[in-house]
């Protein structure tokens, strides 16, 4: 059975916690990066899109620890913008702070990690599933001034389905479909067997990614983490879902695939800790943090209020896959690369208070 995306889809309300609106006094804005690569937008866009972001925001929220990421093209509110929204879980597990209780955490910093939906938010209809290593990052790509249509952001998942060139360019012919489990069939002898039909060649995340044991996924750079494990829920005491460059990942620093090859570079790329730069899989979002602001607003250290990232998204619509998430991944709808570089300034309010 094949199933054309955007057939048989609900709304995926509880995924307005990355729609944050952030008034554009929250902070000065001011920054550098780059976010371009391709788009499949149905009704909107195909094609090569650069995000030419000039607006960079930070939004701390105490006492979770969470920080929210605005690089946005221009300093209008979101619903009249195009923009990328970061929102990370923890920011204090990056920088390796301790816990309120005082434990120490290693740092993972310079660490390629795993970008995914949040924690128990899936497509309607899809179980939630407990996994091992959950995403703390999660990413959306908002179109409100290029789509003006609603419904228009798509979410940085952790698997995706390619087009069979690999790329997430919409194919010749129309709309990209994914191959879906057929039902089980009662045999002669009174038995099941199960008609499924082939597996779509397309399936964005490395063969040895998807097939990894689960029983070894409680290392933190497991191979397995290329199953999406953004749609399930997380043990709480679990490590984060990072990358290791032997988890059958593209080299560091290898160059980009066909449909963001005309994109400009990270001039000073992320160079530290164990992994280095940004390890890159084909069809799984990726990002890696150099620096990362402690979340004070009155700090008055500078490298303490430095966020530095370059990463590589694959931007899909989780509700475009098959009626209970079974099968393969919903298909890519976006793959954008790039960096962003800022200093946390605190900006006036919006509006004066007494």
């Amino acid at each position: 059975m094949s199933v054309k995306p955007g057939v048989a889809v609900g709304r995926l309300g509880t995924l307005t916690l990355l729609a944050v609106a952030l008034a554009p006094a929250c902070t000065q804005g001011e920054g550098t990066g780059s976010v371009c690569g391709s788009l499949d937008v149905p009704d909107c866009w195909a094609g090569p899109f650069n995000l030419h972001p000039n607006f960079f925001a930070a939004v701390p929220t105490q006492p979770q620890d969470s920080l929210q990421i605005r690089i946005q093209n221009g300093g209008d509110y979101e619903t009249f913008s195009d923009g990328v929204a970061i929102l990370i879980d923890d920011a204090g597990e990056i920088r390796g702070d301790p816990t309120s209780s005082g434990v120490p955490r290693p740092s993972l910093l310079g660490q390629t990690l795993v970008v995914g939906l949040p924690a128990g938010v899936t497509a309607p209809g899809v179980p939630l599933e407990p996994v091992t290593n959950p995403t703390i990052v999660h990413a959306s790509l908002y179109l409100d001034k290029t789509c003006r249509i609603q419904n228009d952001a798509l979410y940085a998942v952790a698997a995706v389905t390619l087009n069979p060139d690999g790329t997430c360019l919409s194919p010749d012919g129309g709309e990209p479909e994914i191959t879906c489990p057929g039902p089980a069939i009662a045999s002669i002898d009174g038995g099941t067997e199960t008609s499924l039909a082939a597996s779509d060649a397309s399936v964005a995340a490395d063969a040895t990614l998807a097939a990894a044991d689960a029983s070894a996924a409680t290392s933190a750079g497991d191979a397995s983490l290329a199953a999406d494990a953004s749609l399930s829920v997380p043990d709480a005491n679990a490590p984060p879902a990072v990358v290791s460059a032997s988890a059958g990942a593209a080299e560091a620093g290898a160059s980009f695939d066909s449909d963001v090859a005309a994109c400009p570079a990270d001039p000073e790329a992320v160079t530290d800790g164990a992994s280095g730069a940004l390890v890159q899989v084909p069809g799984t979002s990726t990002i890696v943090f150099s620096s990362l602001f402690d979340g004070n607003e009155d700090e008055t250290n500078a490298e303490e209020r430095l966020t530095d990232a370059q990463f590589d998204f694959y931007f899909a619509d989780p509700r475009e896959v098959c009626p209970g998430g079974v099968g393969p991944p919903p298909p890519c709808r976006g793959h954008m690369v790039g960096y962003f570089r800022f200093y946390f300034e605190r900006g006036q309010p919006a509006q004066p208070f007494p």
